[in-house]
């Protein structure tokens, strides 16, 4: 059920942001035309539908499912000094998706992203 649910997770991120520009074990990684990166972990805790990596924002921070990590916060292994806007130092959003409430959310906010 787990590998499902994190499978729906990626599926509708790649369906909103178009095929990543990095994919790993542990993640997938796309770059906006911004500049920024949006980071989709592979590895979450069981009972969430996945993490999803955002830029900081107003809008990123109102979602239910986001926690805001400050600039000298410790992130996921994935996110190391070349991801645009989400690495230490600068901060940055994960949504954690548990729920498909949270995952519509997300999404809404993908779409005003791109």
């Amino acid at each position: 059920m787990k590998f499902e649910a994190q499978a729906q997770t990626l599926s509708t991120v790649r369906m909103l942001l178009g095929s990543p520009v990095l994919e790993r074990q542990k993640h997938v990684r796309w770059v906006l035309p911004s500049g920024v990166a949006v980071v989709a972990q592979k590895d979450n805790k069981s009972g969430r539908l996945g993490n999803v990596w955002v830029p900081d924002s107003a809008r990123s921070r109102s979602l239910s499912c986001a926690t805001v990590y400050p600039p000298g916060k410790g992130r996921h292994s994935a996110l190391g000094r070349q991801v645009p806007g989400l690495t230490v130092g600068q901060q940055a959003v994960v949504c954690k998706v548990r729920t498909l409430s949270h995952l519509r959310e997300l999404s809404m906010l993908l779409q005003g992203l791109r």
